[in-house]
């Protein structure tokens, strides 16, 4: 069995792709800010307890053992909010994840792995092309500062393949239990639930192929046992578009939804998933499937 070492493992992805590598018998030590209560019930998950925010520290308090894989997934709170979360971002997107890559490469650990976004290459024009990784990032200039700390981490990140095999993985609108209220499919349901207007671009906003937790986390987990190096697209197998997620959440809920729509083109954040399909699998979970679960009264949770 394998051995990995987990930054943000307590997050939406996080926490599932712990749960299935101990279901199948791998050993996971997570890095985290506090101790997770359910540690000691599980003979083959530890925790180190440190503050990603402060490297140094972090890596002190790593155990000196060369892991199977590092992975690292780790997210700040309200990372959208700029500038006053301009810091954290920096911190937990770029100095932390180059700091553990750096040890991980020190102490000779199997491979890297590291949770992008898919927004860094920003939008195609019209609704016939895809997002594939072949596709450069944006400039800083063309992103926002959270995408852009994603989209340089890249860059540093890929320097160290003469060191150790790196893996970048771009995920694309995750979506699951649990999630917290900033992420745009809470928000969503909350508009809907406030009875704020919801404002789609030509009646149906942007396009995308968003992916549920479950299977990000799945996918993730094939990435950690895959030799394939670069980016890869992490999204779902089913296109849609925001307004009918708006429709399914609002049945969740059981109230219709404003909206109001504009002129302008939708934009269009749809991932090309072959080299996905190819080397990791697919997603299995659909979208009306993963938001009923999400969001629906009747108690059920995927």
């Amino acid at each position: 069995m394998a051995s990995f070492l987990i930054a943000g493992g307590t997050g939406l992805v996080g926490s599932l792709l712990v749960q299935q590598l101990l279901a199948e018998g791998h050993s996971v030590t997570l890095v985290c800010r506090s101790m997770p209560t359910d540690v000691m019930a599980q003979p083959r998950l530890r925790a180190v307890v440190s503050d990603l925010m402060l490297p140094e520290q972090m890596l002190e308090c790593l155990p000196r053992e060369a892991f199977d894989a590092v992975v690292y997934l780790a997210q700040a709170d309200n990372h959208h909010r700029f500038p006053a979360n301009a810091y954290s971002a920096v911190a937990l997107n770029i100095s932390a994840p180059v700091a553990l890559c750096q040890w991980a490469a020190e102490m000779r650990c199997g491979r890297f792995v590291y949770g992008s976004s898919g927004g860094i290459c920003g939008s195609q024009a019209g609704l016939q092309g895809r997002i594939t990784e072949g596709m450069s990032a944006l400039t800083t200039t063309n992103l926002s500062f959270y995408l852009a700390t994603k989209a340089r981490c890249e860059e540093l990140l890929s320097a160290f393949r003469s060191e150790i095999p790196v893996t970048l993985l771009r995920y694309f609108f995750v979506y699951g239990p649990g999630q917290r209220s900033n992420f745009l499919f809470p928000r969503m349901r909350s508009r809907i639930i406030a009875g704020e207007p919801i404002v789609l671009a030509s009646g149906t906003g942007p396009h995308f192929n968003p992916i549920h937790a479950r299977d990000a986390a799945y996918l993730t987990m094939r990435a950690l046992f895959n030799n394939v190096d670069g980016p890869i697209n992490i999204a779902g197998i089913e296109d849609s578009c925001l307004a009918e997620v708006v429709e399914m959440i609002s049945k969740c809920v059981g109230t219709s939804p404003k909206t109001s729509q504009t002129p302008d083109h939708p934009a269009n954040y749809l991932a090309d998933i072959t080299m996905a399909g190819r080397v990791l699998g697919r997603a299995s979970i659909s979208l009306g499937e993963g938001i009923r679960g999400a969001f629906g009264t009747d108690g059920a949770r995927i």
